[in-house]
């Protein structure tokens, strides 16, 4: 019985057991890490291209 209780309460390592053992979690957890990149990727480029875009700003305005 020992044995089972690790097997069913996993809980720290659940979801590390889940990306590393069951497909779907795996291809779920591709696509939330891909989304998450692609998030980051989305918000360092409109943060390049927006200063670009607006107008410059006041000196004093921006290290407020």
């Amino acid at each position: 019985m020992g044995n089972n209780k690790k097997r069913y309460l996993p809980h720290f390592g659940s979801a590390l057991w889940l990306i590393a053992f069951v497909p779907w979690a795996k291809a779920y957890g591709v696509i939330a890490v891909t989304a998450l990149v692609l998030a980051l990727g989305f918000f360092i480029i409109s943060g390049f291209i927006k200063p670009e875009a607006k107008e410059p700003r006041d000196p004093y305005e921006i290290s407020m």
